[in-house]
Formats: structure tokens, C-alpha cells, sequence
């Protein structure tokens, strides 16, 4: 974020370098730094990581860029410095005028939604020193604008993430009107992925608000390995406050059908009573139900209900009986091979199939 505080604008602002540099590696390991990503006021950009051009700040006005590392080993940054440069009212490279740098140890990029949201994100920092590194301050895109983080007073959630509808109740009860934080076991155990988050009053909460994290790195301490759940938002009173999150399984998780066999493999008369469905992994029995299948009629609505019966013959295997559903007489005579109407002996003769108003005539 640099912030522009004088009456004249910064021409061709530029931070001539912000590599991240290993100070301190105790495992003597080797380690990748990798960029996957990086955008300029919130939109999709190529900064790379040397002599990056912000172009030109106009007079108390602030820009925002962002980068998105990865890293082959777990670690922190720690200190950050660069050189910047932008060019004199001449047009000749000189060094900026700072007043200062800061540093602030990120939580989370978050977005702060309503009348203050410009599209662009803002930050979750951790300014006050304690020993488990909770956010305490937002630091917005706009520049010089700050917003309170205060612990909320508790948080739960009404049920682990369970098929079908994996989907639960995420309950939250300020400490202070204002922006509060809170941190949960991952109800999914790292299993899922959040999908959406909307609040009672029907507010959707953004993405950005909520992430999970496998992982925690106290201050002087070895790694903790744990899945945890990460909430932020506004609340107007310290009544609880109740969200309803969606999840995803996560991709490497998704059982897929191998087979399904009982249903002809061309359009038939013949009534379709039981199906042989095969997944290639272990599914929970209880996660499938009449409500993953659709059975309809020459393009009709969905005719499967709970009348359906599934029956599980193995860990991989399932019996489909739809026989109730499948009862019943055609509107139409189904034409074909051995009736005499013009329109089969045309199939018949040519081997080629014929409109319905043919068959029918």
C-alpha cells in the first residue's frame, strides 16, 4: 500500500525491488519461492517481483498491490524493504520522498462490503503483539482509514459438514458492536471447501471473510497441524447472529460412477425396474438417496420421489429398484419393427428412422 500525502502526484511510482530474501534457515533445507499471482488496485496484473511501475499516484491517494506467494517449506516474513523511486517534475528518476515504511503481519486479505467497498481488497492485520496472533485492525484499501477487530464472544457450529446438503449453521455472538473475529474447528476437518456464507438477514458474505487454514505458526514455536475455520464480519448489536454456510467436497475427494447397468442403452417399451450403480470409491450409504437421481419421461418433468428404494450390496455397489415409477401404459403405441403402420414399414424398408408423424399416421 503506498499512500501519497502530498499535494502533487507521485509521476511513474516505482519499487525497484521486493524479493523475499531467507535470513534464517535452522533445517539447512532447500526451498522454493514460487509467484502464482498478483494484481494493481484489485485488477489482474503482471508485477513480477522487481522494479514494479504503480504508475502515477495522484495527490492524497493510495494504490494497492498484492502478491501471491508459495512456498515449499512453512515460514514467516518477518521485515520488509524497498527501494522507491518516481520521477521529479523534470522527468528524472529520483528517490521518493518517504516518510516512512511499515510493516504489518497479514492475516488475511478480506473485503469490506457496503457503502465503503471500492472493489478492491482490504487488509486483516495483526498490529498488537500477543502470544496467539489474533487480528486486531483492517486496514482498508482507500488509505489512512482503519477499522477495530475485536475477538467475538463465541462461536459455534450447529452440526459437522453431512451429505447430502452439506450445509450447517455457523452461529456467532459479538463482544462489541463492530467488526469481530473468530476462529473455529474446521466442522469439515479439511475435507471441504466453504462455498457460501449468508446471513440470517440475508446478507451473502463474501469469500474472502471466511477461509480455512491446515495449519498454525505460533510466535517461537514449531508448527501446530490443525484445521481451523476463519470468520470476520460487522455486527450492529451483541446478539447472536446465525449464517448459513455451504460447503464442497474437495475435489480429491469426489466419489465418481464407474457404471450403471439395468437401463437399455436406446429408447425402449420395455419397463426399466432395477439399476446397478457402481462408484469408484467407498461412499456413506446415507449420502445417497432418491435425491442425486432424475427420471423423467420423453423430457417431462422429474418423476424420482422417496418411493425409490437403494440398496447397498457392497462398499462400491448399489441396487436401484424403480419399479413403482415405472408402471404404467404409453399415450402412444411405440412403433417399430413387426408393426405394419406406413411409418415402420418405411423404417423397415429403408432402415432409417421416421418422424413421429409419420409413425403415428
Amino acid at each position: 500500500m503506498i499512500e501519497n500525502d502530498g499535494y502533487g502526484p507521485a509521476v511513474n511510482m516505482t519499487i525497484s525491488s521486493a524479493q523475499p530474501e531467507i535470513i534464517e534457515n535452522e533445517s539447512g533445507l532447500a526451498i522454493d519461492f514460487n509467484l502464482v499471482g498478483s494484481n494493481l488496485q484489485g485488477q489482474p496484473a503482471q508485477l513480477g517481483v522487481t522494479n514494479i511501475n504503480f504508475g502515477t499516484i495522484p495527490p492524497l491517494q493510495t494504490r494497492i498491490g498484492q502478491w501471491y506467494l508459495t512456498s515449499s517449506l512453512l515460514g514467516k516474513f518477518v521485515s520488509y524493504e524497498a527501494e522507491v523511486v518516481h520521477a521529479n517534475s523534470f522527468g528524472n528518476l529520483e528517490l521518493s520522498l518517504i516518510q516512512g515504511v511499515e510493516l504489518h503481519e497479514l492475516t488475511h486479505s478480506i473485503k469490506v462490503y457496503g457503502a465503503l467497498d471500492d472493489g478492491i481488497g482490504d487488509f486483516l492485520v495483526n498490529d498488537i503483539f500477543d502470544p496467539t496472533d489474533l487480528p486486531d485492525i483492517i486496514y482498508l484499501s482507500q488509505g489512512n482509514v482503519t477499522m477495530e477487530v475485536v475477538l467475538a464472544e463465541e462461536g459455534s457450529f450447529s452440526s459437522p459438514v453431512l451429505p447430502p446438503s452439506f450445509t450447517n449453521t455457523l452461529t456467532v455472538t459479538a463482544s462489541e458492536v463492530g467488526w469481530n473475529y473468530v476462529k473455529l474447528e474446521d466442522p469439515g476437518n479439511g475435507l471441504f471447501d466453504l462455498f457460501s456464507v449468508t446471513r440470517s438477514d440475508g446478507q451473502v458474505i463474501p469469500l474472502n471473510n471466511a477461509w480455512l487454514t491446515f495449519v498454525t505458526l505460533p510466535v517461537s514455536q514449531q508448527p501446530n497441524y490443525e484445521n481451523k475455520f476463519h470468520f470476520v464480519d460487522t455486527f450492529s448489536s451483541i446478539a447472536p447472529v446465525s449464517y448459513t454456510v455451504v460447503w464442497v467436497p474437495k475435489n480429491f475427494d469426489v466419489p465418481n460412477v464407474v457404471s450403471i447397468d439395468g437401463a437399455p442403452e436406446q429408447v425402449s417399451a420395455t419397463q426399466v425396474t432395477n439399476l446397478t450403480v457402481v462408484f469408484d470409491k467407498t461412499i456413506d450409504p446415507s449420502s445417497f438417496t432418491h435425491q442425486d437421481l432424475t427420471l423423467t419421461l420423453q423430457g417431462g418433468p422429474n418423476l424420482m420421489d422417496p418411493s425409490v428404494a437403494i440398496t447397498q450390496i457392497d462398499a462400491f455397489t448399489f441396487a436401484v429398484d424403480l419399479s413403482s415409477l415405472t408402471v404404467g401404459e404409453w399415450p402412444l403405441h411405440l412403433h417399430g419393427p413387426g408393426c405394419w403402420c406406413a411409418g415402420c414399414l418405411w423404417y423397415q424398408w429403408t432402415g432409417r428412422p421416421t418422424s413421429l408423424m409419420d409413425a403415428v399416421r
